[in-house]
């Protein structure tokens, strides 16, 4: 059996039986996030200092190192964007408060020139309406608290990213728990960036705008393809590195025509191109020289079962 469900006419809202308005868009309550639990249940009997204990590196691993090392540099990373972006609010703030002093001088200056009834009051009016916006603004959008708030949370991001480091340059014997140490981080790291303000796209923008120097037009002193000229050179096998080709020196007394007044001179003779080795065959040598020397290390470090420290790709 059907039911017809009464429409509200004249544009009216929808409601429900409790009166509440159902037109509008549901939105989640930010309390479920709060009571959402992220962390892993861990059991209480079992102490974390005996669970993770390592008599020989203090439960560092090269992937947990690395996992450090990248909380750290977002620690970095957040600090850069939360202090440019109170530069950004700090000169806002200022632009502002500029205005607000100069906009009641010029009123003032203009009621002492010999101008007409009329356009006093046109210009009175204007400068009043330009003031009530730029004190509204100011009110509204809180330049100066959000540069104080940005700044502060650069500084706490500082401190925390200087914490981290600290630990990654001691020795195994001397750091934290490794496992217990990178929860730590993690945990911190996440408060934080829930507490703080995320800084806005734009102002990053903005900022890089007003620092660089792109924009300028700079002489260019990288040679042509057609000046570079390539020295010869071998690959030590020794050091890995590129040696220039040894030129042996002619005889004087093979040397024809030789004026007596400069025979200390020696004469060099330009070498056979067909004797030099080429871009490819130089760059070829090299990567193969670092590769050996890449195997090498690494079966030496593990030979000695030491951790490696990995770096991030943004670090190389």
């Amino acid at each position: 059996m059907s039911t017809n469900v009464p429409v509200p006419s004249g544009g009216g809202t929808s409601a429900n039986a409790t009166g509440e308005d159902t037109s509008a868009a549901q939105l989640v309550n930010p309390s479920a996030f709060e009571a959402l639990e992220t962390e892993y249940p861990s059991d209480a009997s079992i102490d974390p200092l005996t669970r993770y204990k390592d008599e020989q590196f203090n439960a560092w691993y090269p992937d947990l190192e690395r996992y450090v090392e990248t909380i750290s540099d977002e620690c970095a990373r957040y600090s850069t964007k939360h202090a440019d972006a109170s530069k950004i609010y700090n000169r806002r703030y200022q632009i502002v408060t500029i205005g607000l002093i100069i906009i009641p001088l010029l009123s003032g200056f203009m009621a002492f020139l010999p101008l007409g009834e009329l356009f006093l009051k046109i210009s009175s009016g204007l400068f009043s309406l330009i003031q009530a916006a730029l004190a509204g603004l100011n009110k509204t959008m809180r330049f100066s608290e959000q540069s104080f708030i940005h700044r502060k949370a650069s500084d706490k991001y500082s401190d925390l990213n200087s914490s981290i480091s600290e630990q990654l340059l001691f020795p195994y014997a001397m750091r934290e728990n490794g496992v217990l140490f990178a929860r730590w981080g993690r945990r911190q790291f996440y408060k934080l960036r829930a507490l703080t303000p995320y800084p806005d796209k734009k102002i990053s923008k903005q900022m890089q705008a007003l620092t660089s120097d792109d924009s300028i037009a700079k002489p260019s002193t990288q040679p042509t393809t057609d000046e570079i000229i390539v020295p010869p050179v071998l690959i030590d096998p020794e050091t890995g590195q590129a040696r220039p080709i040894p030129i042996p020196l002619i005889p004087i007394e093979d040397q024809p025509n030789i004026n007596p007044d400069e025979s200390d001179v020696p004469i060099i003779p330009s070498p056979s191109p067909a004797t030099l080795p080429t871009q490819e065959e130089i760059a070829a040598e090299t990567k193969r020289q670092r590769e050996q020397k890449q195997r090498e290390y690494l079966k030496k470090m593990y030979t000695q079962r030491r951790p490696i420290i990995f770096k991030s790709d943004h670090d190389r």
